[in-house]
């Protein structure tokens, strides 16, 4: 019996010994987005130029030359940050006019404007990403007409997916020639320009001719809802928005005080199309303006809905604080005009794309929370529907970048369950 338990004492602690081992062996690999080392040597890495092939980019190799980006990091203004450059090939930068020859006659501001948005103020190393990372990063572009703050400006960022197939960047796919270590980053060799939106929200809206009944209805919700003082903070989610989809949103005739700029935020839009109205019934101006009479406007306060923003709040992706300012006793120095502030939480100006509405690491987001996404099975197009909802889910047709972010076009109304049309 004395045997015995030796025999099992010695076993146990065989065991323990291994399994310390074991512990101490164990891999625990780097941060989603964290740098992945390619040596252990301490190479030095040559500058970027240098890095890249001696042929086929000859092109970006003379816009970086131009550039001041190239002096403001050599000079240490970005300190000692790392960086990500991505870098078309000639044959890219030529289909969108640019060649060594046609650079000469361009301004320094218009390729500082181009190396900007290629650069983004992090390293990466996307061959070391595992698939289904996001990440969300800036990149060196700043646009000062947009103010997101007093003390702010808006910065241009780089949204960036990683799937089987390789990178989507702000949505749409990107391939990945060849990544490259340079001396303060990586260089991501890439087959296309990462192309810098141009229009606002409102301007897809009022730019095509489909989407006039939904311009309508926020007009004319906004015109209800301008007689009162209303705050909307964070994701309450009641209002449709105009103001989130112009910069800035100026009510009427009125004007913003030159003292006061309203800040510039981004957000996500489900856009419906005349169609989308349709088929619930909604075919004309004047079914739009019936529908917004169902409810005395007199009866809606505080956080209540219209009967507009019942049928379409969920449009918009909301989390953003709204002001709609009151005109007292009608003072012509006292201007009505529209504010949105920046809400102090990280998930105040949500951003989503195609492929982040399927995501599991999205799914739990508190702006996704009213939604339940799925896949279309004859063509992987996305479908959007309201959470527990009997009207048939509305299916994403295209996606349009804006400078407050992605617009998705929509074939039918998101609408929750209970709403009567």
């Amino acid at each position: 019996m004395k045997r015995e338990k030796k025999y099992l004492y010695m076993v146990a602690a065989l065991l323990c010994i291994i399994g310390t081992y074991s512990c101490k062996q164990e891999f625990f690999p780097p941060e989603v987005g964290a740098p992945i080392p390619i040596d252990q040597d301490n190479t030095v890495y040559p500058a970027l130029l240098e890095a890249l092939p001696e042929t086929g980019y000859e092109t970006f190799k003379a816009i970086w030359n131009r550039s001041e980006v190239k002096d403001l990091i050599a000079t240490g203004e970005y300190g000692k940050e790392t960086f990500t450059y991505f870098v078309p090939q000639d044959d890219v930068l030529a289909a969108a006019g640019y060649t060594p020859v046609t650079i000469q006659g361009m301004s320094r501001a218009r390729l500082d404007t181009l190396v900007r948005m290629h650069v983004m103020r992090s390293k990466i190393v996307i061959a070391g990403l595992p698939v289904g990372t996001d990440l969300s990063l800036n990149s060196l572009l700043q646009i000062q007409e947009f103010p997101v703050s007093s003390e702010e400006n808006y910065i241009f960022r780089h949204y960036l997916h990683k799937d089987a197939e390789g990178l989507i960047h702000n949505g749409d796919p990107m391939g990945i020639v060849n990544e490259l270590p340079v001396n303060n980053g990586s260089a991501v060799l890439v087959d296309r320009l990462l192309n810098l939106p141009d229009k606002q929200m409102i301007d897809i809206i009022k730019g095509d001719d489909r989407f006039s009944l939904f311009l309508e209805a926020m007009d004319l919700n906004i015109a209800m809802r301008v007689n009162f003082h209303i705050v909307n903070w964070y994701t309450d989610g009641s209002f449709m928005h105009r103001a989130l989809y112009e910069y800035p949103y100026i009510f009427d005739a009125s004007t913003v005080p030159e003292s006061y700029r309203p800040d510039f935020v981004s957000s996500t839009l489900f856009l419906p199309t005349n169609e989308a109205f349709h088929q619930v019934g909604i075919h004309t101006v004047e079914d739009v303006i019936a529908l917004s009479q169902r409810t005395d406007i007199g009866d809606i306060w505080g956080n209540q809905k219209t009967p507009l923003e019942n049928v379409l709040h969920l449009h918009t992706l909301k989390g953003d604080a709204v002001i709609f300012t009151n005109n007292d006793y009608n003072r012509p120095d006292y201007p009505v005009y529209v504010e949105v502030s920046n809400a102090p939480n990280p998930s105040s100006n949500p951003i989503f794309f195609a492929h982040d509405f399927l995501n599991p690491q999205f799914s739990q987001s508190r702006a996704l929370i009213p939604y339940s996404f799925n896949i279309r099975a004859n063509d992987n197009k996305v479908t959007v529907q309201a959470v527990g909802s009997a009207y048939e889910p509305a299916t994403i047709s295209e996606t349009i970048m804006t400078w407050q972010g992605p617009v998705h076009i929509v074939n039918r109304l998101i609408i929750e369950e209970g709403v009567e049309l």
